[in-house]
């Protein structure tokens, strides 16, 4: 009984963190309007990018696997609500 009790809890605790991930993933684009303030080269945008994309460029700029440096040094300081909430205002312009 304790077993599946136990297994029944983590299964719960699960969906709750899948569910406060994808609700993060999303993003705010308001909130993202805000940041994206600061980022002088990309202030119109980034045309038809897909948020996908644009958070496996982030990504790949944090992992130092792209370019430029200063792209790799911006995004290393982002935490991922911050990288959510611009991909959520850049990819919807």
């Amino acid at each position: 009984m304790l077993k599946k009790t136990f297994i029944l809890v983590c299964g719960i605790c699960i969906l709750l963190l899948a569910s406060a991930l994808h609700a993060q993933s999303k993003g705010d684009a308001d909130r993202g309007r805000i940041l994206a303030k600061g980022c002088v080269c990309h202030k119109n945008g980034f045309g038809s990018m897909k948020q996908s994309e644009f958070l496996k460029a982030i990504a790949d700029f944090k992992a130092q696997k792209r370019g430029p440096q200063k792209m790799v040094n911006v995004a290393k300081g982002l935490p991922d609500a911050d990288v959510a909430d611009l991909a959520a205002f850049f990819t919807s312009k």
